[in-house]
């Protein structure tokens, strides 16, 4: 056994002399394939500086670039990065012009001199180059490195948008939605700007999308496309689109939530080379103010072109709400393919270049989804309404024969809740149990509020068509408050058929009364008809809607109103009180106005906003 045990012990130091010499072999391997790797990545930054200094323009890009990023093995040198840029700038190149302005536009080199960074993008703008134009686009829109003149900016976001810059379109829907500055809101061409960033799958412009479709704003309202382009900024983690999603898809039976699904699934993102559009026209979306920079002798006021009719359905055209028809209803939309609409095609439409897209070209920083929604599906409401007044009837329509007066009030049956839990389940608040037994008793304010829980889900399961049975409970009453929501539901479909003949006739009850959101509403509605919609929004105005006042101001300015020598005068006026409560866009307005108006002038229409009392409403409107 002993020659046997030394013979294991002559093996087994053997296996570890071995094993000692595999260790360093197999580390030199590895540091001579690093080394080798170094010794490449040194020639190819040898090469490339030689390339540079010698002049070749991409070079110096590069080579600034890589000081810019800390790439190709080299620091991350701001400063190295800036001399590059500037030899590269100066021959013109575009893309280091660029890249110069954000340099500066930056903290890399220390305090930024965004007047710098104005003239290096300008210079790239000039070429052509979309991230320039964005970027000149984003100075003049902030105010940084030259005067704030938010036409520019629309101009330069509009040039980067129509060569297909996602951010740019994304950009452009959001001024048109919002209104900034001097632009003036038009939501149609706002949802054809979010709608080409959205192809291009910019998820912020996919929400605004599902939110516009929706809520049918500048575009005929499509529950199944709304919730499809909704489905993939949810998955993106945009804020709000998740809560959103749900809220759609709540109102959508199994079939169209299928539907909508499949069409996020089969979503296909498009190329740049596939948005490119026409640049926006600036002198509809955003009108240069007249006469403001040079001396003038008489009054001049600003034209403001109004943005182009809406995608809504024909307002009735005379103001007696007798003469409309009570009977009128819109088709209930099940799916997509369901609702006619001018050049849109459903999700799964090939394209052209064969790729599959959501709808086909349409001739578009947050606003959120109301709590309230529409029910596709759901039955139109027919509880008949309180009778009209007669003698409003008689004047507005002398030649036309008298309508047969509406029926009584009668009951609302409650409509089915489905899957739903009931109305108010066993785990809900005391003090909200006892708001219901009032209700039920025929309590108006306590039905009103009733609507309101289910409106915005507080304490219940949120259901559109229970807050539409106790709206109309308290309306019939002659709850103001719920007459105006009651109204506004019918005119946007949330809870029930979209019925604009309906929302006007419950609108004009609480209008009747005094309830300022009731007549802002009922304006809106007569949109098409001048007179009726200066009437509402002169009453709202006048008992104190900050938005009334803000739209008053913008009719003179437009020449809607015939104010005379004094329309300018008045304008101000209605946009000093409306920016007085937080309106912003009226206080830009008022301010660039001001440009254009003597001293005296201000001074007169200040003293006349500060001379303004709002008038109450004609009855309580809580009852």
């Amino acid at each position: 056994t002993a020659p046997m045990n030394a013979m294991f012990r002559i093996f087994l130091a053997g296996l570890m002399f071995a094993g000692g010499l595999s260790l360093p072999v197999a580390a030199a391997a590895d540091a001579k394939k690093k080394s080798t790797a170094t010794a490449a990545g040194f020639n190819k930054l040898k090469e490339l500086y030689g390339t540079a200094n010698n002049g070749d323009v991409l070079a110096q890009f590069q080579l600034g670039a890589a000081y810019d990023a800390g790439l190709e093995g080299l620091p991350e040198r701001p400063d190295q990065a800036e001399i590059w840029y500037q030899r590269a700038a100066a021959q013109g190149h575009a893309a280091s012009q660029n890249a110069l302005g954000t340099l500066y536009n930056t903290e890399k080199l220390g305090k930024p001199d965004h007047a710098k960074a104005f003239q290096w993008f300008r210079r790239a703008a000039d070429q052509g180059l979309p991230l320039a134009e964005y970027n000149l686009g984003y100075l003049y829109y902030s105010g940084k490195g030259v005067e704030q003149d938010h036409r520019e900016a629309l101009r330069w976001f509009g040039k980067a948008g129509a060569k297909g810059f996602a951010i740019a379109q994304f950009t452009v829907g959001r001024m048109l939605y919002e209104g900034a500055g001097l632009v003036n809101k038009n939501l149609p061409e706002a949802f054809r700007w979010f709608e080409l960033a959205a192809y291009q799958d910019n998820s912020e412009a996919q929400y605004y999308c599902g939110v516009m479709l929706f809520q049918g704003q500048g575009v005929e309202q499509d529950y199944v496309t709304s919730c499809a382009w909704l489905l993939r900024a949810a998955d993106r983690k945009v804020p709000r689109a998740g809560a959103a999603r749900d809220i759609v898809q709540q109102i959508l039976d199994g079939k169209q939530a299928l539907e909508a699904m499949d069409k996020a699934a089969k979503f296909t993102v498009r190329e740049a080379s596939e948005s490119t559009i026409e640049e926006p026209n600036l002198d509809s979306l955003a009108p240069m103010l007249a006469g403001s920079s040079r001396p003038r002798t008489q009054a001049t006021i600003p034209h403001m072109s109004p943005a182009p009719p809406k995608a809504r359905p024909q307002p009735p055209s005379l103001p007696s709400i007798a003469e409309i028809p009570q009977t009128a209803k819109s088709p209930t939309p099940t799916s997509s393919s369901s609702i006619p609409r001018t050049g849109v095609a459903p999700l799964t439409t090939p394209q052209p270049t064969s790729q599959t897209a959501m709808r086909t070209e349409r001739a578009a920083p947050a606003t959120s989804l109301p709590r309230v929604s529409a029910a596709p599906t759901a039955p139109e409401v027919s509880t008949p309404l309180p009778k009209v007044n007669a003698a409003t009837t008689a004047a507005s329509a002398p030649t036309r024969p008298a309508p047969s007066p509406p029926p009584a009030p009668a009951a609302v049956p409650a409509p089915a809740t489905g899957t739903m839990l009931p109305p108010v389940h066993e785990r809900a608040p005391v003090q909200l149990v006892k708001l219901k037994v009032k209700a039920e008793d025929g309590d108006a304010n306590s039905q009103f509020q009733m609507g309101r829980v289910f409106a915005q889900g507080e304490d219940v399961n949120q259901n559109f068509r229970e807050a539409v049975r106790w709206h109309t409970l308290a309306a019939q009453q002659g709850h103001a408050g719920a007459q105006t929501t009651l109204g506004t539901m019918h005119f946007w479909g949330r809870g029930v058929t979209r019925d604009v003949q309906r929302a006007a006739q419950w609108l004009m009850l609480a209008a009747e009364r005094g309830s300022a959101d009731a007549q802002y509403w009922l304006a809106v509605i007569y949109e098409r008809n001048p007179t009726e919609r200066l009437k509402w929004f002169q009453a709202s105005a006048e008992h104190g809607s900050k938005i009334a006042q803000f739209r008053l101001a913008e009719l003179y300015l437009t020449g809607a109103v015939d104010g005379g020598s004094v329309g300018h005068i008045e304008a101000y006026k209605w946009l000093e009180l409306a920016a007085n409560q937080g309106n912003k866009e009226a206080a830009a307005l008022r301010e660039s106005l001001a440009g254009v108006m003597t001293k005296r002038e201000v001074k007169d229409a200040k003293d006349r906003a500060l001379k303004f009392i709002p008038k109450r409403p004609m009855a309580p409107i809580g009852r």
